[in-house]
């Protein structure tokens, strides 16, 4: 993924690619935060 991302940064305004890293690092976050109740949920069961 972060391949392509640099490959196609000659064609893409800075702004545009900061956007699309902050919504991977939105995505990621997440999907963390949801990890860590199942898990929590989990362990009260």
């Amino acid at each position: 993924m972060w391949l392509a991302l640099t490959s196609h940064t000659s064609y893409w305004t800075s702004n545009e690619v900061a956007k699309v890293m902050v919504d991977a690092v939105r995505l990621t976050r997440r999907q963390v935060e949801a990890k860590k109740r199942a898990e929590a949920i989990a362990q009260l069961d």
